[in-house]
C-alpha cells in the first residue's frame, strides 16, 4: 500500500505538482517530493526489518527499537513551523490598498484569527486608535480564516478596516507566537518589535501619539 502511494507521489511530482501531498493534514504540509523521501526511507526500513527477523539473527526487542528510532527520525525531514524567519516578503498585495512593499518604511503587521475574541477586541482598539489619530502608522492585517466569521463580519463587529490578506494554517501558527493576536513593528524590512498585548500602549509610546 505505502509502495502504491509512493508510486503516486512520484507521478505527481514528475508532472510539476508540488501542493501538499495531505499526509499530514494541513498541520504539517509536506510537498510530494518531500513525502517520496519519507516514504522510501520508511520503505527501505521496512524491508531491513523483514529480512533480519527471517534470519532470526538478532532479538525482536533490538528490531522493535530500531524501527522505532527510524520512525522518529523522519520529523526531521517534516517542514516544521519555522519561528526565526517570517515570511512577509511574500505579501504584496492586501485588499483595499494594492500593492504593497512590506520591505520599505515603518509598518504595522497585525495576526489576526477572524473567530479569535482577543483578535476582535484588539482590532476594535487598534480602530479606535486610527480614528483618534490622524498619524496612525500604516497597519495590514494577516487573517487566518478558522470559522464562520467573514471579513466584512469581523470589520463590522469591530469598526476597523485595515488593508488585509489572508494567510494559511501553516503561516498563521508561524507568526503567532503562543496565541494571537500578534502585531509586528517592520522598519526597512526589518522586525524591531513584536507586540502580543498592550497594543494601544506600545503603538502610542512607539510612534509618539498624543490625546
Amino acid at each position: 500500500m505505502l509502495g502504491g502511494f509512493t508510486a503516486h507521489l512520484i507521478y505527481l511530482w514528475s508532472i510539476g505538482d508540488t501542493e501538499n501531498c495531505g499526509c499530514f493534514g494541513e498541520m504539517i504540509s509536506m510537498t510530494p517530493e518531500q513525502s517520496i523521501l519519507k516514504n522510501l526511507i520508511m520503505l527501505a526500513v521496512a524491508f531491513i526489518v523483514y529480512k533480519t527477523a527471517q534470519k532470526q539473527s538478532i532479538s525482536k526487542m533490538f528490531l522493535f527499537g530500531f524501527s522505532g528510532l527510524t520512525i522518529i527520525s523522519m520529523w526531521l525531514f517534516l517542514p516544521m513551523p519555522n519561528q526565526e524567519e517570517f515570511p512577509f516578503e511574500s505579501f504584496t498585495h492586501f485588499e483595499n490598498k494594492g500593492r504593497v512593499d512590506l520591505s520599505s518604511g515603518e509598518k504595522l503587521i497585525a495576526v489576526f484569527n477572524l473567530d479569535c475574541e482577543h483578535c476582535q477586541e484588539a482590532a476594535a482598539e487598534l480602530g479606535e486608535l486610527e480614528r483618534a489619530h490622524e498619524e496612525f502608522p500604516d497597519l495590514y492585517v494577516l487573517f487566518y480564516k478558522e470559522g464562520a466569521t467573514t471579513v466584512d463580519e469581523f470589520e463590522s463587529l469591530t469598526q476597523s478596516k485595515f488593508p488585509y490578506s489572508f494567510i494559511d494554517v501553516n503561516t498563521f501558527f508561524d507568526l503567532i507566537g503562543d496565541s494571537p493576536p500578534r502585531i509586528y513593528h517592520l522598519v526597512s524590512g526589518g522586525v524591531t518589535s513584536i507586540w502580543d498585548k498592550d497594543f494601544e500602549q506600545n503603538i502610542t509610546n512607539t510612534f509618539d501619539l498624543t490625546k
